[in-house]
């Protein structure tokens, strides 16, 4: 049966600082003595902008993750989540973490169902929406999606004005 208890989340919440980003804020919490919820506050990275948002979703007549504030990761799904794939990559990072302790002994077949715990992983809540902040120009250089760095506004110095 699926347990999670605080003793078990102070153990993965050493696992899990190691893949986080530095500038990100989150919070990791024990829901219904069964779940680990991880939920991203802030982060100097727009994660709700990086979302695919399928037709289907579109037509449903649905507000993009950005315009609603927050967004519910499908764990079995980050891959095809994030347009970018650092992102990507990073989140399966944090999923990976978060389930340094966990185990599956389901048996689909049965219908039997033995995890030592459910993950839910979450980028703003619908009272607390997520909050992108912008790096300050001070502060080292940030993790960003696809390394927009600031060397586009470089001009070569061999091909004079324009």
């Amino acid at each position: 049966m699926a347990y999670m208890d605080q003793e078990k989340k102070a153990k993965i919440a050493v696992e899990l600082k190691k893949v986080m980003p530095k500038n990100w804020k989150y919070t990791l919490k024990v829901s219904d003595h069964a779940q680990l919820q991880l939920v991203i506050r802030k982060a100097d990275v727009d994660i709700l902008d990086n979302i695919k948002m399928s037709d289907e979703y579109k037509n449903r007549g649905r507000k993009s993750a950005k315009e609603e504030g927050y967004f519910n990761v499908n764990h079995y799904y980050i891959q095809d989540t994030f347009k970018d794939k650092k992102l990507a990559d990073v989140f399966s990072d944090i999923y990976a973490a978060m389930n340094c302790l966990n185990y599956n002994n389901s048996n689909i077949m049965a219908d039997y169902f033995d995890v030592g715990y459910y993950i839910a992983i979450k980028i703003g809540e619908w009272d607390k929406p997520f909050q992108f902040e912008s790096p300050k120009k001070t502060e080292e250089q940030p993790f960003l999606p696809e390394d927009h760095s600031n060397d586009s506004h470089k001009q070569d110095s061999s091909s004079g004005p324009i």
